[in-house]
This record gives structure tokens, sequence and C-alpha cells, in this order.
């Protein structure tokens, strides 16, 4: 029989805990309990035996000095941290994700979302086998032009995966020479995928969850390599195909952000994955790009046109270059549309806090 998950509501914010219960009431499966904090009792978790499984932080205004207190948890403590909070300003977001938080909502509460946040961390703790299903759908991402955003909207993407499906998701690093990913999720990785390039031969499962990096979200990060220039044209095909059949085998959703080049690792990559995403902007010279990266893929490559999506990032309407005009120059029916925000986008890249 399945054990009931522990689940621990806690803060100073007396209504916030309330309407936290009020979302998880008549959930099977759970077994929760409220503890408000007051006076000197800074750790929502001081003296509990045995730890929740899961702790959701009801934050007040004295929201610094509760996150502190789970800052100082110490490393071994398993509890998931889910947090609840009135504001959604960018120093307390930044000092959760330092904090080790799983996942971050404000009010009013997405119902939905937190009850299928629970459900991933149960299946998390239930320790469910890691078997190689090989069903693990593959998205790359990739600029028509320099700089058009594809690392910020595959890290994204990857994000959201982690968050609101009830798959595994891994996020994969294919820039080995200038990859940003890792400053995107504000993680420092100890391993690369040229590691795992290297080791791919001897690697299981189990072995490959050792190169990846774990966000708070959930998402596993195979990251580039900072300390040394690797240089794409000496990676072997066969094992880079071996690593990208491993990582598909362990992860239900795999996003992979490529560099703009076309050689043989890229190529491999193409040929591999389900889906393939092409960034632009609204440029006369972004539509021309990407009309011969779209005839290399679909005729060099022999890419089915059905597995190519176009994307149009940083969407301004004022732009005197309509949408319509960008789908009549790249002849596609429809375009994926992102708009422009560049303040937040800055801000998020900066802090390291996914969108």
């Amino acid at each position: 029989m399945q054990e009931s998950l522990y689940i621990l509501i806690s803060g100073r914010d007396r209504d916030g805990i309330d309407l936290v219960g009020q979302c998880l009431s008549g959930e099977d499966g759970l077994d929760i309990k409220v503890r408000l904090l007051s006076g000197g009792l800074p750790d929502p978790l001081f003296g509990l035996s045995p730890l929740p499984d899961i702790l959701i932080l009801a934050l007040g205004a004295d929201w610094e000095q509760d996150l502190e207190s789970i800052y100082a948890r110490p490393p071994g403590d398993k509890t998931q941290i889910v947090v609840v909070a009135r504001e959604e300003n960018a120093q307390l977001m930044r000092m959760a994700m330092q904090a080790g938080v799983r996942d971050f909502y404000s009010y009013p509460i997405p119902e939905a979302e937190l009850i299928a946040c629970l459900r991933r961390v149960g299946k998390d703790r239930q320790g469910q086998p890691h078997q190689a299903t090989g069903d693990g759908v593959m998205t790359a991402v990739i600029n028509a032009n320099g700089g058009s955003g594809a690392s910020l909207i595959s890290c994204n993407i990857a994000h959201i995966m982690a968050q609101r499906l009830e798959k595994k998701v891994a996020l994969l690093d294919m820039d080995l020479q200038f990859g940003s990913l890792s400053a995107h999720l504000n993680l420092e990785p100890r391993e690369s995928i040229v590691d795992a390039l290297a080791k791919v031969n001897d690697m299981d499962i189990m072995a490959l969850e050792g190169y990846m990096t774990k966000h708070a979200s959930g998402l596993r990060l195979l990251s580039s390599n900072y300390q040394f220039m690797p240089q794409p044209w000496t990676v072997s095909v066969p094992e880079l195909r071996k690593l990208l059949k491993l990582v598909k085998s362990a992860y239900g959703q795999i996003v992979l952000d490529l560099p703009r080049v076309i050689d043989p690792f890229t190529n491999t990559v193409i040929e591999e994955v389900d889906n393939i995403l092409i960034v632009l902007e609204q440029r006369i010279t972004h539509i021309r790009s990407a009309k011969r990266m779209l005839r290399i893929v679909t005729q060099e490559l022999a890419v089915p046109q059905e597995r190519i999506h176009l994307v149009v990032n940083r969407f301004d309407k004022r732009n005197p270059l309509l949408i319509e005009d960008v789908s009549q120059a790249l002849e596609v029916e429809s375009l994926m549309v992102i708009p422009n925000d560049y303040e937040r986008v800055l801000e998020a890249v900066n802090m390291g806090i996914p969108l």
C-alpha cells in the first residue's frame, strides 16, 4: 500500500496557512499538519521527528528570517520545500532558490499546479526505479541568427516542463565552447557533457544521473564545460549517439540547446531529436538566415517539415515587419510568438532565476 505524503504547512502568515490548507483539503494520500511560527521559533522544522516529506512555507512580512532558517538547515535534510508568498520580488525569489526551494507560488494559489507539484515530489520520494523506457521526447532549440534567444527559451521550456509535467526532465547544453545554461539557472556543475561523453561506453542510467546537476525545480542539467575549450569536431559521433540514447531512456522530456553551427556534432543531434525549434526575430536578416537553415535541415538533413517549428522571439507589434510578413516570407502557415520583455528577461538572466 502506498504511504501517505507527510506535508507540513508552516509560517507566520496565519491567513496564508489557511489558504494553503483549503487548497489541499479533500486530497487523498496527503497527511497534512499545520505549525504556526511565533516568538523565537524561526525554524519551522525545529524539534520535529519524523521530518515531513514536504514543507509548504507560507511567507509573510518576515520572509527573509524564515528563508534564512531554511538556508541554515543541514545538508542531509531531505525535506522538500515549497514556498507560497504574497509578493514576487526578485530578492525573495533569489533567496528562495538559494535555500533549495522546490517550487514557488504567489496568491491566488494555483491549486492544480500546487497539487501536481506535491504529487511529483511524492513519486520522487517513493524511489521509483530508473527503467530504460526509450520513450523520451527530445526537443532541440537553435538560433536562426546569432543572439535570437535560443538559450533563454530552451532553459525556460525545460523549467516549465519540470514544474508542470509528471515526467523527469533533462536540459542539455550542447554548446561545448560557450554554453551558458548553468548561469541561467544559477548552478555550478561539477561534471559536464564532455565528461559524460568520455565515459559513455561504461555508463548506465544510474551513472548518468551522477553527471547531472539538479535544479530546485527538479530539472536536471547536463552542462557544458567552463574549464577548457573542447573542439566539437573531436567528439565521437557514435559516442554522442550513445549518450543521446541513454538520456532518452532515462528522461521523459529532454531539451537541447544547440549552437548555431552546422557540423557533424549538431547534425547528429538534429537527426536524433523529435522536434526542432528555430528561433528568429522580426528582422530581414533573421528571415534570410531562417530560410537558409530551413533548407539545410529539410533538404540536406532530410528532417520532415512537421518536426520543425519556427519561433519569433522578442515580438513587437509596433514593428513594421508584421508577423504575417514573416510567415509569408518563410512559407509557413503558423509561427510561435514570444513577446518582447527585455527588462524582465535581463533581470532573470542576471539573477539566474527562470522566468
